[in-house]
């Protein structure tokens, strides 16, 4: 596996993340009950650095040999 392809894993498991936190919003919006959408958004809280560090190492990886090369 190339490190081009791994970065492409990476981007599809942020996209899936992304999903997921757009549901959860979805969800905090459509719930009634005060504790379960506290329950969504501390999911959401711990989510964000999971989309944002999956994007981040997928970035890394498709630039890797470039920013070597330099």
């Amino acid at each position: 596996m190339t490190l081009l392809e791994l970065a492409a894993q990476y981007r599809f498991s942020a996209a899936l993340v992304q999903q997921r936190m757009a549901q959860i919003r979805l969800e905090i919006r459509e719930s009634r009950d005060p504790f379960q959408r506290q329950a969504l958004r501390q999911r959401l809280r711990e989510l964000q650095p999971l989309h944002r560090e999956t994007r981040e190492t997928a970035r890394y990886l498709e630039t890797y040999y470039t920013i070597r090369r330099r």
